[in-house]
């Protein structure tokens, strides 16, 4: 973010967000800025098996090109280890969401893509659009998996890792309703919040 690449480093936050909620184990890791080793997360797989896995961020307003997509996959692919699974995730524009069209060419991208290595084992792309939806704002989370069929750590393996009920309702709890001056009055004599306000755990 100190350089100014924001949008790419809320995707890279978004994403964790996106494994926490669905109960996925990871951890971030510390670039070592060497080919083969700038990856920024560590997930575990429901095989058991780690991947290696990295964010990638093309830029709201950005106009659709699956050329500029295609050498995302590419680069990304160079800067994981050569021994290990390896996923790209590939944050997109809301408005790429919109076209049905669009959503085809960016699947046809990834299994074109897919003839090329077979260190990764899969592309996933997701959304989360801010919408203003009545009075109230809301982000939503879309995502689509495809899985490499040929790869060094076995061949029509399913690597989804969204392929399971999310646990939203334990593991994420959003912020309803901000106190008015009713509920202020009610915490100061000590009768406490009302019940609908929930706090991020």
């Amino acid at each position: 973010m100190r350089t100014g690449d924001i949008e790419a480093s809320l995707a890279e936050l978004a994403l964790g967000r996106m494994l926490f909620i669905h109960g996925i184990e990871f951890k971030y890791v510390t670039p070592i800025m060497k080919k083969g080793h700038d990856y920024d997360i560590l997930v575990k797989l429901p095989n058991g098996l780690f991947a290696c896995a990295d964010a990638k961020c093309k830029i709201e307003g950005q106009e659709f090109s699956p050329t500029s997509v295609e050498n995302t996959l590419r680069k990304g692919r160079k800067q994981f280890p050569e021994g290990e699974p390896a996923i790209l995730f590939v944050k997109y524009p809301y408005a790429w969401d919109e076209d049905p069209e669009s959503l085809a060419i960016l699947r046809d991208v990834a299994m074109k893509f897919f003839r090329t290595t077979k260190r990764v084992v899969s592309v996933k792309y997701y959304v989360q659009p801010i919408l203003q939806e009545g009075g109230d704002v809301r982000q939503r989370l879309g995502f689509k998996e495809f899985s490499n069929p040929v790869t060094r750590f076995g061949s029509d393996v399913d690597w989804r890792l969204f392929n399971t009920p999310n646990n939203l309702a334990t593991t994420w709890q959003r912020i309803g309703n901000f106190p008015d001056e009713a509920d202020m009055a009610a915490q100061s004599s000590g009768s406490g919040l009302p019940t609908n306000r929930t706090e991020p755990r």
